[in-house]
């Protein structure tokens, strides 16, 4: 994941570490970052496969970096010093997405344990729990930040909930035609807020465009 100042690179893995590099794009491949900059660490964690770092979510400052993690949990690290900030429970098993909203100021994540968590990183206690019936892959906040719209595994639609009371809005059908059983699992919105565009996972089949009433 690029930082939103453009000037670092952030990277997770299954040694549940994850890596802040610094590229090098005048120099060329060749001359790119050879090593990270910082490795963000928790004790507990290390060569931990049970620990290891599923999705990253820089903080619009670029100062902080937050990394969702196969146990549940979001790890909030300082981005130059690697010091970790505070370790969340958010889910019961693997986290798939985590974004923040538009303006900055909470964060959405989803996970296979069915549920789409918004809320804050200061009252945890205080998100909204959307559940749907399956693992959910993917979540996007709408531009204006008054929506997420997610997917479930095996449904071939896309859910819309309100980002202030987490109840759930429109619901948009998959516009393909397959005898197999769909899955939604990226998804991402238009500039404008109007459309919507959607991956699933069946090879070569790359469209969904759906207007918002």
């Amino acid at each position: 994941a690029w930082s939103p100042d453009s000037t670092r690179i952030a990277s997770g893995g299954y040694d549940a570490e994850v890596h802040i590099w610094k590229p090098r794009p005048e120099g060329g491949y060749g001359e790119a970052a050879r090593g990270s900059l910082v490795i963000c660490r928790t004790q507990e964690s290390r060569n931990s496969y049970a620990n290891r770092i599923t999705c990253l979510a820089w903080a619009p400052d670029s100062h902080t970096l937050l990394a969702g993690r196969s146990r549940g949990d979001i790890v909030q690290w300082d981005t130059i010093t690697g010091e970790c900030l505070r370790i969340i429970q958010r889910h019961q098993g693997v986290i798939t997405t985590l974004v923040y909203s538009p303006d900055g100021t909470r964060i959405a994540s989803t996970g296979e344990d069915g549920t789409l968590h918004i809320g804050s990183l200061e009252e945890p206690d205080q998100d909204l729990v959307c559940q749907q019936t399956g693992a959910i892959p993917t979540c996007a906040w709408s531009p204006d930040g008054s929506l997420v719209v997610s997917s479930c595994q095996g449904e071939q639609a896309l859910q819309c909930w309100d980002t202030w009371s987490g109840a759930p809005c429109e619901r948009i059908p998959l516009s393909v035609s397959s005898t197999k059983q769909l899955s939604i699992q990226t998804i991402a919105w238009s500039p404008d807020g109007r459309m919507l565009a959607a991956v699933c996972n069946m090879k070569d089949v790359v469209k969904d465009c759906q207007a918002l009433g």
